[in-house]
């Protein structure tokens, strides 16, 4: 049914072309013939008058008009469908896993988050191993970045408590202190890395990857 509506609106706007080249001069001197939409003339007479084409030029472009809000009608699925489409994919798109970073040392947790960000990570960074317990980002942490040697609570320290509320976050230790004892401590209590500063962001980056891949 659409067809044929597109069909007759073809033709209407097709025979508004050849009235519009049939339109009579102001000085009043009759059109030339008319033909239909197939070129035949047509052969009622009253198409030839002046006072019949005015009529008719109202009819046509009526139908143009039709034919236009048609058209653009057709059109709109389409356009819905592509913004729709683009909606969906923005919306299953999939959420950064959290690293978070706990380290005394402000530089550290200044620059860290940033770096992990570029890597493709959520990040949070928090001064003490007391601020990182009383967060949500417990819950939240896929991977823990932890020094060793902090005031009040050490890394060591917050990896058993963490064991101890049955909360086992993969953990980086990162320290300054070259300490065979404690980086054998950290690794039998179940630390995936163990990393001396400075270390470079490709050898971070290597570390995070072995425990969750970035978004």
């Amino acid at each position: 049914m659409q067809k044929m509506r597109a069909d007759s609106l073809a033709s209407l706007v097709k025979m508004a072309g050849k009235l519009r080249s049939a339109r009579p001069p102001d000085s009043g001197t009759a059109p030339p013939p008319l033909d239909d939409v197939e070129g035949r003339p047509f052969e009622s007479s009253s198409l030839h008058s002046v006072a019949t084409l005015p009529l008719m030029y109202d009819v046509i472009e009526k139908a143009q008009r039709a034919s236009a809000q048609y058209q653009s009608t057709m059109d709109a699925p389409s356009r819905v469908a592509h913004c729709f489409v683009m909606e969906s994919h923005q919306a299953n798109a999939p959420e950064r896993p959290l690293v978070s970073v706990v380290d005394d040392d402000e530089s550290i947790c200044e620059s860290l988050p940033d770096l992990l960000q570029e890597f493709g990570f959520a990040a949070s960074a928090f001064s003490s191993a007391e601020d990182f317990l009383s967060s949500d980002s417990v819950g939240q942490t896929k991977c823990l970045i932890l020094d060793v040697a902090m005031p009040g609570m050490s890394g060591l320290d917050l990896q058993q408590e963490l064991r101890r509320r049955g909360q086992l976050i993969p953990i980086i230790f990162i320290t300054a202190q070259k300490d065979k004892a404690i980086r054998e401590q950290a690794l039998n209590q179940g630390a995936v890395k163990f990393l001396y500063k400075p270390f470079s962001d490709t050898a971070l980056l290597e570390a995070l990857n072995a425990i969750l891949p970035a978004s």
